[in-house]
């Protein structure tokens, strides 16, 4: 799931690369982290559970690694109300 309004705009002027980290914790779908290149299954057996208990935002690198179907973060899904960052990165 991205997890800002503007994932789009910024992976068009190329954050994704010039800001990798962050962008691929925050934007992972924009970002093609998760983009059908990799099956979109769960890997471990708690993953629903943990998404329930808000681990795919409080832990988001790992769990968008490990369990993207329960994070919702398979090709074109976003989460309604995710949580959004008070800072826009512009560019230079």
């Amino acid at each position: 799931m991205d997890r800002h309004d503007l994932c789009k705009f910024w992976t068009s002027i190329g954050e994704c690369q010039s800001n990798k980290d962050w962008m691929e914790d925050h934007c992972p779908v924009s970002c093609s982290v998760c983009n059908g290149t990799m099956a979109c299954i769960d890997r471990h057996r708690l993953c629903n559970f943990w998404s329930a208990i808000k681990e795919c935002e409080t832990n988001a690198v790992w769990m968008l690694s490990n369990c993207p179907k329960s994070c919702k973060a398979c090709k074109g899904e976003t989460v309604p109300g995710a949580p959004v960052s008070a800072f826009v990165i512009l560019p230079l």
